[in-house]
């Protein structure tokens, strides 16, 4: 079993006894453990808010807190926590009926020794990192379904109405409704083409199915190539796209992946500028990184929008100033794709003037 590493382990323990033989055993067991401690509850949520705890050894039987309303108030405060509970031979009921409710594993006192301390440490850590992993999994699968059920759904019914509408009425239809029609289906087949796209290229993500394939290459001539694929849907809103990269700058990188974070911020922000609006596209240089933004006069973000840009539980989407569609999944293709650069991602934004996103990509 691998050894542990710098871990924070906090052991709530009115006895000074059972505490100083805790750190006994720990001390001996040449793992990298931070041991604190604390005599009551109260004391071991105040560590839990100012330090970063992996691992709780929490008695049972404390000044302010007995049996299951000791780990109810621990564990109601850190559940992403693991938490082990000591307890003595007339807890062992109790004990199973806890880890059914949360807790990861109980030792009893009497028979603790440094081998099955440090087992039931690392299996716990362990376990409640694997539970984590199957929420976020859980998470992801909510959205892709989501997505499915709702988002794909009501292009897909607008398209097939438009559709079934121009059959059985195109000898009634005269030219400007006509046009109307197929214009309808047009950004109808666009939103659903990009939301598509987004949608097998996140999955594609998540599965592992991407690599950073990095090659040498002109940032200057991938931003103009962007551009110029939203020229005619920035024009129709009269918005200028401006790329203030003058000069060559040769990048190694990954091309495919940094197209596809600057086509989603682009999409963004033409989206959500107003008529007459302007984006601007500049990179910055530091010894590390090369630094793109994304500045658009549009209709900005309160803080808590911002805040949850990135998160995929926390539903961002909004209309366009066109009332164009969308559902934010396309932010977190951004955020998986420059990780995979090895760089950063964030925004910022104030309501009613405009939104500058900037991601970083690596010199080396």
């Amino acid at each position: 079993m691998e050894k542990i590493k710098n871990m924070n382990l906090l052991v709530i323990e009115d006895k000074d006894l059972d505490l100083l033989f805790i750190k006994k055993i720990l001390k001996s067991s040449g793992e990298e453990i931070n041991l604190m401690s604390a005599n009551t509850i109260f004391d071991g949520l105040a560590l839990i808010d100012t330090e970063n705890i992996d691992c709780i050894l929490l008695d049972m039987h404390l000044p302010d807190g007995e049996k299951g309303d000791a780990f109810s108030k621990v564990f109601n405060k850190c559940p992403h926590i693991p938490i082990i509970l000591l307890t003595g031979h007339s807890d062992v009921e109790l004990g199973l009926d806890l880890i059914d409710k949360g807790a990861q594993d109980f030792i009893m006192k009497e028979d603790i020794n440094s081998k099955d301390l440090l087992k039931a440490i690392k299996f716990a850590i362990r376990r409640i990192r694997t539970e984590n992993e199957l929420r976020e999994l859980n998470a992801t699968k909510d959205k892709f379904f989501s997505i499915m059920a709702h988002d794909l759904k009501s292009p897909l019914s607008i398209f097939a109405l438009a559709t079934d509408t121009l059959v059985k009425e195109y000898e009634n239809l005269d030219r400007e409704d006509l046009n109307e029609y197929l214009i309808d289906l047009k950004d109808n087949a666009q939103n659903i083409y990009g939301l598509l796209e987004n949608l097998l290229t996140w999955s594609r993500t998540q599965r592992g199915k991407i690599n950073f394939t990095p090659d040498i290459f002109d940032l200057r001539f991938i931003i103009d190539g962007n551009i110029q694929l939203y020229h005619t849907v920035a024009t129709a809103k009269n918005i200028e796209i401006i790329n203030n990269v003058t000069e060559e700058i040769k990048v190694y990188s990954d091309s495919n992946l940094i197209n596809t974070v600057l086509r989603n911020l682009i999409n963004n922000a033409v989206k959500f500028s107003n008529t007459n609006g302007k984006i601007t596209i500049s990179v910055d240089s530091n010894i590390k990184n090369y630094q793109v933004n994304v500045t658009d006069t549009g209709v900005g973000m309160s803080e808590l929008v911002v805040d949850n840009l990135f998160n995929l539980d926390f539903n961002t989407t909004t209309l366009g100033t066109d009332n164009e569609k969308g559902t934010g999944l396309g932010l977190i293709v951004c955020k998986e794709f420059v990780k995979l650069l090895g760089g950063e991602i964030w925004a910022v934004s104030e309501l009613g003037k405009g939104t500058t996103f900037s991601f970083t990509i690596p010199k080396n």
